[in-house]
């Protein structure tokens, strides 16, 4: 709430959290959703085209779930280091605004990667933001920026008055923005900056210049390499830690009374299996910080944004 409370002050939003909602296989989500959503119905005069739902990590998901289920009760999503549940696509007719921020160095990073594929396919109004930080909730400033930005989608959508020159100021804020990273020579991050750009404003704003942009980045070979190295960065990183990851949410479903768990068949965790891996994991982590160090570069984090 702290978080957020600066954002939603500037743009006249009400924040809305429950004080008990958790992840695991005891947690309901669902009652906590229902909980909030008849207060604060109940509460407030709220405009009915202007509700959102955010979430961070296992509670982003559970915010797409529900926007997906609810049939057009809310106008956008804020996902928060996470995206859409395992065996969950962005439907072709998908009409909420999608804001998601994720951390350079979050162990799920990898997967926004894959996403913002499918939400192009699927026509998608979304932003993917990238913030320096680990798991977790985006910061402050990264706030404003999303609240802003869904209300630029309302203002597209006719749900809000258009504001001429707040339009012309932030659609000139992320041209700035797309330049810099390319100064930068960060030309995939300003690739999808100029992509984003031209997505949001187009129809609000002269977006021409951005459009040349992409046309010349696309055909880049430098970005096609800096995509490769992307792809290739995480396909390791699930080659790495995705029996760990399976192994650790299964603990969540057993009991460990005595910690003693075997591998003898596939229900079962062996436990001495994931010391192996997460020493491993952190032996790797070691031998990339040194190599970082000495090529003056800072180890564990993604080049790419936008």
């Amino acid at each position: 709430m702290e978080t957020i409370q600066a954002a939603a002050e500037k743009f006249g939003y009400i924040v809305v959290a429950s004080n008990n909602s958790r992840n695991g296989p005891t947690a309901n989500p669902a009652e906590a959703a229902n909980a909030m959503w008849r207060d604060t119905q109940q509460r407030f005069p709220i405009a009915e085209q202007r509700r959102y739902f955010a979430g961070m990590s296992g509670g982003a998901r559970v915010a797409i779930s529900i926007a997906l289920s609810c049939h057009d009760c809310v106008a956008g999503v804020i996902a928060n280091a996470a995206g859409f549940s395992p065996g969950m696509e962005p439907p072709h007719n998908i009409k909420f605004a999608y804001f998601a921020a994720v951390g350079n160095a979050d162990f799920n990073y990898g997967e926004f990667v894959k996403l913002r594929r499918k939400l192009d396919d699927a026509g998608a109004q979304y932003r993917i933001r990238i913030f320096d930080g680990p798991h977790g909730w985006a910061p402050p400033e990264v706030w404003f920026e999303a609240l802003n930005w869904i209300d630029i989608r309302a203002m597209s959508a006719g749900t809000l008055p258009r504001d001429p020159s707040r339009i012309q100021q932030t659609a000139a804020e992320e041209l700035a923005r797309a330049r810099e990273f390319q100064s930068q020579n960060n030309l995939l991050a300003a690739l999808r900056q100029f992509e984003s750009l031209v997505r949001d404003f187009k129809g609000l704003a002269d977006v021409s210049s951005a459009e040349n942009s992409v046309a010349e980045l696309r055909n880049s070979k430098a970005v096609k390499a800096a995509e490769k190295e992307e792809a290739s960065a995480v396909a390791q990183q699930a080659e790495l830690t995705g029996k760990l990851s399976a192994q650790m949410q299964a603990i969540a479903s057993h009991d460990l009374r005595n910690n003693d768990l075997h591998n003898n068949d596939s229900d079962n965790v062996n436990v001495g299996d994931i010391r192996s891996r997460l020493a491993e994991l952190k032996k790797r982590g070691r031998v990339e910080v040194h190599r970082s160090e000495r090529a003056g570069s800072a180890p564990g984090t993604w080049r790419t944004g936008g």
